[in-house]
């Protein structure tokens, strides 16, 4: 149980690091298959909730991966 806590905790930083960046970057180096840009996640206030709602449900994809591959639940 121990293990999966901390899988969440570094893989929701990580992500939250470079996960989102990398999958929704909006720089001039993205394209159609990986993003660049938006490390570390911020935003706009106009766009606030939106980028902060599609982080946390695709934060949590990334994070429930990593627990999968202990064969725990």
């Amino acid at each position: 149980m121990v293990k999966n806590a901390v899988d969440v905790v570094f893989g929701g930083l990580t992500y939250w690091m470079f996960g989102y960046g990398l999958s929704f970057g909006q720089d001039s180096l993205s394209n159609g298959f990986v993003g660049w840009g938006d490390f570390f996640v911020n935003a706009e206030d106009e766009k606030l909730g939106i980028t902060y709602s599609k982080f946390f449900f695709q934060a949590s994809f990334a994070t429930t991966a990593t627990t999968i591959v202990s064969g725990e639940h």
